[in-house]
């Protein structure tokens, strides 16, 4: 089941590094939720980034 996001929880993206972290509902699929993990590689500051 597709759910709309409200308007309350979007935003505008800013020019800092950040982080984004989203539940997918892969119950149907995998058995379980899915969580995906998105990192701005700027954040990575030489600890193993590229």
């Amino acid at each position: 089941m597709l759910r709309s996001i409200p308007a309350s929880l979007t935003f505008e993206p800013t020019p800092e590094p950040a982080t984004a972290f989203c539940y997918v509902d892969t119950r149907r699929r995998l058995g379980h939720n899915t969580g995906y993990l998105w990192m701005d590689p700027a954040l990575m500051g030489g600890a193993g980034g590229s």
